[in-house]
């Protein structure tokens, strides 16, 4: 009985680790394919890397319905700062704070089986 005890406290402690990392995956999408497969997904936070200013606004309110949080990054910068504020996401990266070099973006796609 004593066994029973110490593998159920045992899988109750993986599942609550497990549960912890899940709520706090963060995804990086690029384009509005990928946002409909990661709002059907349970992430903490949606970063929407280098996406044209115009299609920020409806990315945001799909996202917010499903209470995920928003980043924005990639290609803001202080003279456009304000202009992103105005989209209200829950944050915004500034690379030029940090990176002020030229950089390339490298993605790394991983696809379901």
């Amino acid at each position: 009985m004593i066994v029973f005890y110490i593998v159920f406290f045992f899988i109750l402690i993986c599942a609550n680790i497990i549960a912890l990392l899940i709520e706090l995956l963060i995804v990086e999408i690029e384009n509005m394919d990928q946002l409909r497969e990661v709002v059907l997904l349970d992430v903490q936070r949606v970063i929407l890397d280098n996406w044209d200013y115009e299609k920020i606004s409806s990315a945001i309110s799909l996202i917010k319905n499903k209470f995920k949080e928003v980043e924005i990054s990639g290609g803001v910068n202080f003279s456009n700062f304000e202009s992103y504020c105005l989209l209200k996401p829950d944050f915004i990266s500034v690379g030029t704070i940090t990176n002020p070099k030229k950089s390339f973006d490298m993605s790394m796609l991983v696809e379901r089986q």
